[in-house]
């Protein structure tokens, strides 16, 4: 399936501040977090409450930066990190991934 992807340099400048930006939500404190805790599991476990209950859609419109996590839910989500992550570095995601989006 030689030539089926197009080339990084031939790409439109839209598609690759895309794909910078993708790669981006993955580098943040936050996204590396929920790379590696898993957004199947965050889902579980935020699940396990009414009051913090999400979509696995909801927690990648957050990686993506589109939304950030409500102050509860962002509370729940400091808590399931154990420390590794803080409310600051949650709110902060949006706004870094914004930054030359």
């Amino acid at each position: 399936m030689a030539g089926s992807f197009p080339a990084a340099r031939g790409l439109t400048l839209e598609a690759r501040t895309l794909r910078s930006r993708e790669y981006r939500r993955w580098r943040t404190r936050f996204g590396s977090w929920i790379g590696d805790f898993g957004v199947s599991r965050i889902v579980i476990e935020l699940g396990r409450s009414p009051d913090t209950a999400v979509t696995p859609q909801a927690v990648y419109g957050w990686l993506a930066g589109e939304t950030s996590p409500l102050p509860s839910r962002a509370q729940a989500l400091v808590e399931l990190s154990q420390g590794s992550l803080t409310m600051d570095a949650i709110y902060a995601h949006r706004q870094e991934l914004s930054k030359t989006a």
